[in-house]
């Protein structure tokens, strides 16, 4: 059981690294309408029965590789379930226009970061629990960050308009 557990780690774990070594690699920059990606994102990956999604999106789509936004989605939303610490969630998907650039929110109800780690979750391989409590690689985020980085932008982790949790604002320049 050990054995086998460990081999799904290391898996996941190769997966991810082939997926962060990808990013802005093999596909074309197009305009993406966001709430197709969100839905698409659902589609494949439901949420848990007891977690509801809600976007708004003022600013419904952005110049980006089809392939980055649906994995930016994908582990932005994955997190925002994996990382929660009840059984029945909230998570709010919003973009908006700000000076120029467009900024995409995801927030969550779960338990929040602390601040002292908002600069070390960016990072690759960086996890805050255990793998014996939360499985993952360690990836989710510095993949988006580096999609962010990668189409000119960053990415901000702040506190969730749900009052706890979570927002993570990636922000983007628009095309000229």
């Amino acid at each position: 059981g050990l054995m086998n557990k460990h081999t799904g780690r290391l898996d996941r774990m190769l997966v991810d690294l082939l997926t962060y070594s990808r990013v802005g690699r093999m596909q074309e920059t197009i305009q993406m309408d966001l709430q197709t990606c969100v839905d698409q994102v659902l589609e494949e990956n439901p949420l848990p029965t007891n977690f509801g999604l809600m976007t708004d999106l003022a600013h419904p789509s952005i110049t980006i590789g089809e392939r980055d936004i649906l994995t930016l989605f994908a582990a932005l939303i994955g997190n925002a379930v994996k990382h929660h610490d009840k059984s029945v969630g909230r998570i709010l998907v919003a973009s908006e226009l700000r000076d120029g650039r467009a900024l995409i929110n995801v927030s969550d109800d779960g338990p929040g970061i602390d601040p002292a780690f908002h600069a070390r979750i960016l990072q690759a391989m960086t996890t805050l629990r255990p793998r014996d409590e939360v499985e993952g690689s360690g990836m989710g985020l510095a993949v988006v960050s580096k999609i962010a980085e990668l189409n000119g932008g960053s990415v901000r982790i702040g506190v969730s308009p749900f009052g706890r949790g979570t927002c993570v604002t990636v922000d983007l320049p628009l095309p000229n």
